[in-house]
């Protein structure tokens, strides 16, 4: 198993993951045992992003009530246990400025690509007289 995080109203500790997060050849698990396939992703792809996990109703394998994994960019993820929603709020609150500045800067990034493409690629804008 793996080192994680867990969140309890602002209060941080690190455990040793009970759920494993890659199969037996390293890669990430699609699906992970007691938590509902559904989730909430927050930020956009390429930027630093959020997923959340619930623990399947009437199921208590799941450690916690929520997880939540970051995704830092490239391999780098980290794994956070939340025991409630207070605490899962007050989480999600915390890394929303995060969150949104990623998702600027990828969609001005996208923005340029737009530019390009409405002027034919070169910058040079049509002129209507």
């Amino acid at each position: 198993m793996e080192q994680a995080w867990t969140y309890r109203r602002g209060t941080w500790s690190t455990i040793t993951s009970p759920v494993a997060f890659a199969d037996s050849y390293g890669e990430q698990l699609e699906e992970l045992e007691g938590y509902d396939t559904d989730t909430l992703w927050l930020g956009l792809e390429g930027g630093f992003q959020a997923e959340v996990y619930t623990r399947l109703k009437d199921n208590y394998t799941a450690p916690t009530v929520y997880l939540v994994i970051l995704y830092l960019g490239g391999d780098n993820r980290e794994h956070i246990y939340v025991e409630d929603l207070p605490s899962l709020l007050q989480l999600l609150n915390s890394l929303a400025p995060i969150i949104q500045c990623s998702n600027e800067d990828v969609v001005v990034e996208d923005e340029e690509e737009d530019d390009e493409d409405e002027f034919g690629g070169n910058g040079a804008e049509d002129e209507f007289r």
